[in-house]
């Protein structure tokens, strides 16, 4: 999707607002829409401050949908609905007539245009859907609509929390955590083919052990831990051999 120069794909603008800070809200909303690292307000010049308020309407209700009814329902459309349901008893509890932009989502009527244009997707060129929304609101709710129809609701990495984009059905992290998980994964499957730092992480953990039991102090345990590792770099630099290395970390 792209508008006013900005490209994205459906449902990266509702994870970014889901994922903004408070302080970046607060930036949005004096002007500073480009230094906050927001750069979707540009689309609205002169706007500031009714596109900080349609962020803070637009992350109260679908954090609403996305953990009170989507857990509930099979799919996007029977979430859909029930969000519907709950969606007038919801506005009048959050509505505010000196703030409507704040504390409701834009009622959907407001005239779009979309039209379809050409883009460089790395080297291809591809057709997408340009668009021309009245307001950010009825922008960030265009997107979110498009990712429930695509079948890409945003989800809570159950990791770190952040909000992102699923691209299989089943995924639960965000793009950072499953990398960190095949780096921790693949740092054991190294510990595990070599001998070496095998022993070390026996050692050490042993050591952790003892601490957490009260069996040594923290002081003689940070001892300990210097002394495995030193006894490990005097490994790799050849100065003893694995079957000493492996017999003296046995006796630390």
């Amino acid at each position: 999707m792209t508008c006013e120069g900005q490209s994205w794909q459906a449902g990266d603008l509702t994870c970014a607002a889901l994922n903004i800070s408070k302080e970046r809200v607060g930036a949005i909303a004096d002007g500073a829409g480009e230094t906050s690292g927001f750069p979707w307000v540009s689309i609205f010049p002169g706007d500031a401050r009714g596109c900080a308020d349609d962020l803070v309407a637009f992350r109260v209700y679908i954090r609403f949908f996305l953990t009170k009814c989507r857990p509930l329902t099979a799919s996007e459309g029977d979430a859909l609905d029930e969000f519907n349901f709950r969606l007038p008893n919801m506005e009048k509890v959050l509505y505010r007539p000196e703030s409507p932009r704040r504390t409701l989502l834009p009622a959907g009527k407001n005239g779009f245009v979309i039209t379809f244009v050409t883009a460089e997707a790395g080297d291809e060129c591809v057709v997408v859907p340009a668009v021309e929304a009245p307001t950010f609101g009825d922008l960030l709710l265009l997107d979110f609509m498009l990712a429930l129809h695509f079948r890409g609701a945003p989800r809570q990495c159950a990791s770190c929390g952040v909000y992102f984009r699923p691209i299989h059905p089943v995924e639960s992290y965000c793009r950072d955590c499953r990398a960190g998980g095949e780096r921790q994964r693949s740092r054991s499957r190294d510990a595990m083919s070599d001998p070496a730092a095998a022993a070390l992480k026996r050692a050490t953990g042993r050591v952790y052990t003892r601490k957490s039991r009260g069996k040594i102090t923290e002081e003689e345990s940070n001892i300990i831990l210097q002394r495995c590792h030193q006894r490990h770099g005097d490994y790799m630099a050849g100065h003893i051999t694995l079957d000493a290395f492996i017999e003296e970390l046995a006796k630390l």
